[in-house]
């Protein structure tokens, strides 16, 4: 009897079998601080408690947040998928969490820099990814510039991390205006972390959403906040993530609600155009510089 999770992750065309593809998700916040990186190793955990595969591509250069969460210690990065023509899993560390994890190097200039050669490559390795992976999560680098936000629009779709202060407010709306810029029905996802009263953090996502709808004509998804919680700060003092050491704190719950929220919105998303696809296009702007 074939299993049954496997079954529901097949279509069937006519007789033909299309193998599902994995979903790309691009994760930013408009400045440093805003716990975007201990948000993508308990986001990716909670997903993979639901049964999902999660691969963490790390694009933030430098910050190490990741890595020390997930008790990895990548000696090898995307770039020596190039230069010592290793395999896209030579390169995949698997942390104790059970998410996998990509160091990404130089970030995201590592794909401005790829020939045609080069890309044919990285084409036939990402596949290997698709068919190993149902969420791809790719760590921004926070105060996101041009390229790295073209980048973000070839993912299926981008989470932007916030909190309440007016300048993370300001600038995940500027982030957002450049985003619907560049690609004007991209699916973008917000929420609010470190939150103190749950009052104020419905009120300010709820203005938010208000502004981005009056003056960039479009609905952004709100996927729920995240509270101020002791044991947050307790775990990355341990080098653990929240949602292992401490499942049951507010903010362990929270997390859960946000994937609740996500997949329940996502069933609604189309995939648009293929993640390559829109790379290639991101690689060509590259060339041209």
């Amino acid at each position: 009897m074939h299993d049954q999770a496997e079954q529901l992750r097949l279509r069937m065309t006519g007789s033909r079998v299309v193998e599902p593809k994995a979903r790309t998700i691009a994760i930013a916040s408009g400045v440093e601080g805003e716990g975007k990186s201990t948000f993508v190793v308990n986001f990716g955990i909670k997903l993979i408690e639901q049964n999902h595969r999660v691969l963490i591509f790390d694009l933030d250069v430098g910050k190490g947040t990741i890595d020390r969460l997930l008790e990895v210690h990548p000696s090898r990065s995307l770039a020596h998928l190039f230069s010592e023509q290793k395999t896209i899993h030579d390169l995949i560390e698997q942390a104790p969490s059970s998410v996998s994890y990509l160091a990404g190097g130089t970030g995201v200039e590592v794909f401005s820099e790829l020939d045609e050669c080069k890309f044919q490559y990285f084409q036939s390795q990402f596949e290997e990814l698709n068919r190993s992976y149902d969420y791809i999560l790719f760590n921004m680098r926070s105060t996101v510039e041009e390229n790295c936000s073209e980048f973000m629009t070839a993912a299926h779709e981008a989470i932007i991390v916030t909190t309440l202060s007016s300048t993370s407010i300001r600038s995940t709306y500027g982030l957002i205006k450049r985003l619907l810029t560049r690609e004007k029905e991209f699916p973008i996802s917000i929420l609010l972390n470190r939150y103190a009263l749950e009052r104020e953090s419905e009120d300010t996502s709820f203005r938010l959403q208000e502004v981005i709808h009056r003056h960039l004509k479009t609905q952004v998804q709100y996927l729920g906040a995240i509270p101020e919680d002791r044991a947050v700060i307790r775990s990355i003092i341990q080098k653990k993530p929240f949602t292992i050491q401490f499942p049951e704190a507010q903010a362990s719950k929270a997390i859960s609600n946000i994937v609740y929220n996500y997949i329940n919105l996502s069933e609604n998303k189309l995939h648009h155009q293929e993640f390559l696809f829109k790379l290639r296009r991101f690689i060509s702007k590259g060339a041209r510089r």
